[in-house]
């Protein structure tokens, strides 16, 4: 199971866990989807880390057969950051 840390400068920070396949549903199935990840975003002020919104992203692709870089392009296109830079902070497997 791939965990990963996204960071966009100059606050915020996208945590990535693959889903166990407990949540797809037959419906999910039914129109390709064969993966999941549970993700949420941070936003850092000061000492703070705030989570602004979180959330369920559908995948047809295995999460286990893309790369970092793959998984982390389509969590930024996911929640509307696609066009931003972006790096890795961490990511366990």
């Amino acid at each position: 199971m791939k965990s990963m840390v996204i960071y966009i400068k100059p606050s915020l920070y996208i945590t990535v866990v693959e889903g166990t396949g407990d949540n797809l549903t037959g419906d999910d199935m039914e129109h390709g989807y064969r993966d999941y990840v549970m993700t949420n975003v941070y936003e850092h002020e000061g000492c703070d880390l705030n989570e602004i919104d979180g959330g369920q992203m559908l995948s047809s692709t295995m999460i286990a057969d893309m790369t970092d870089d793959e998984l982390a392009n389509k969590v930024l296109d996911f929640w509307g950051y696609k066009d931003k830079d972006y790096e890795i902070l961490g990511v366990v497997e």
